[in-house]
């Protein structure tokens, strides 16, 4: 039932990133609200970096499946099975982004409350 859920929620992220992808270099609303999107967050200081760097995180796959695509001239039924594999980049980035970068967010934090007042 979680591999389903993992690959439902895998195909729904590429679409939509795809879609955003597709879409951006020729209308200009979705570049607008990208931008809009992407300065709103970095205003938001800290949070709004880690908010972005998951945002960001969810280009991966995407990215990679067109430059798999570019690469085997082509073949997408190959290159799609290819960004269904996570590979050991993804995992530790995802470690990094869901594990570590909350607990050093919330120390900043504390040391910005206790140690600095």
């Amino acid at each position: 039932m979680i591999n389903f859920l993992a690959i439902t929620f895998k195909l729904i992220n590429f679409a939509l990133v795809n879609a955003i992808l597709i879409s951006a270099p020729f209308l200009p609303l979705v570049r607008e609200n990208l931008f809009k999107l992407l300065s709103t967050l970095l205003d938001n200081g800290l949070i709004g970096v880690y908010i972005l760097i998951m945002v960001l995180n969810f280009f991966i796959p995407s990215l990679r499946f067109w430059y798999t695509v570019l690469l085997n001239k082509g073949k997408f039924v190959e290159s799609f099975k290819s960004i269904m594999e996570t590979t050991p980049f993804e995992k530790t980035l995802d470690k990094l982004i869901y594990r570590y970068l909350p607990i050093t967010i919330v120390v900043f934090y504390l040391i910005r409350i206790y140690v600095l007042q």
